[in-house]
């Protein structure tokens, strides 16, 4: 093999590999207002917004490769029905319920499951967009949340304590997107990664609101992202939003392997149980119909 192959073949695997650590590389955020609620809210204190969940509306959906894919899945904690996405919410209830997945250890699938709306028929642009509003809580007593132990006892033979440690931090996770158009070539996202503190924030119902403003904005085309300024981003449309389980560092392990990463690689899973009373797109001042 000549030296200029060898320099092109050296090039490729540096690309190849800054590629796969750069996907999905959005750290967590404080900017969120989380706020526990000691009393059930009335549809006045919410902010005006196109309702996706509540007691008298329903419009989420998903998917789940729990169901098709079982093999990849072996390991999980639950029946696989705790996982589905849509079944147990055909008829409205006072609350919505699901486990949402992120696999720890291969990037093929790793959001296992995850919730999604389709605002498409309201033709939203991201300058009509406020935020977003959830009332949600997180059951500890049904999440697995690996613990740092348990991911060193799993993967400490593949990597150092320290490279494992930046994987995942013990806590829960949830990254929320607004989402543009599907795309054969790009697509927009306002993704937001959540982070609430296992020792303090989990077994009671918390209000979080999201400003746009502090959302991540970017287009995204076979998993690769380019920015897109916030200026940039009001004129783009929004079709729908999507929930989803992450890591700390929203990546996993093959992404620290590479391609020393193997189908034989251990499994390992953070499920978060996850109930939803409200979840609403907040509109701009603006753009609010009504106050509801």
């Amino acid at each position: 093999m000549s030296r200029t192959t060898y320099i092109l073949l050296g090039l490729l695997l540096t690309i190849t590999a800054l590629l796969s650590v750069n996907c999905y590389a959005h750290k967590p955020s404080t900017d969120a207002t989380i706020t526990l609620i000691k009393t059930p809210a009335k549809a006045s204190q919410y902010s005006p917004a196109l309702v996706l969940y509540d007691a008298h509306t329903n419009t989420l959906d998903g998917w789940n490769h729990t169901l098709n894919f079982a093999e990849e899945f072996i390991g999980l904690q639950r029946p696989i029905e705790h996982y589905q996405v849509i079944g147990e919410t055909t008829q409205i209830q006072d609350f919505y319920t699901t486990t949402l997945v992120k696999k720890l250890g291969d990037w093929n699938h790793q959001h296992a499951n995850g919730i999604t709306a389709d605002v498409t028929a309201n033709t939203l642009l991201f300058s009509q967009v406020a935020g977003i509003e959830i009332r949600l809580k997180i059951d500890s007593a049904t999440s697995h949340i690996p613990s740092k132990a348990d991911i060193l006892a799993v993967y400490g033979q593949l990597l150092t304590a320290e490279q494992l440690s930046q994987l995942d931090d013990e806590n829960v996770y949830l990254s929320f997107a607004l989402v543009g158009p599907m795309s054969a070539t790009m697509t927009f996202n306002g993704d937001y990664l959540l982070k609430l503190d296992t020792a303090s924030q989990l077994d009671q119902w918390l209000r979080v609101t999201i400003p746009t403003s502090h959302l991540t904005t970017y287009s995204e085309e076979h998993y690769q992202e380019q920015p897109i300024t916030f200026a940039a981003a009001q004129n783009q449309a929004i079709t729908g939003l999507r929930i989803m389980a992450e890591t700390a560092s929203t990546k996993v392990i093959r992404n620290l392997l590479l391609d020393k990463f193997n189908h034989n690689t251990p499994k390992l899973f953070k499920e978060i149980k996850l109930n939803i009373e409200y979840l609403g797109i907040v509109y701009s001042h603006s753009s609010a119909p009504t106050a509801r």
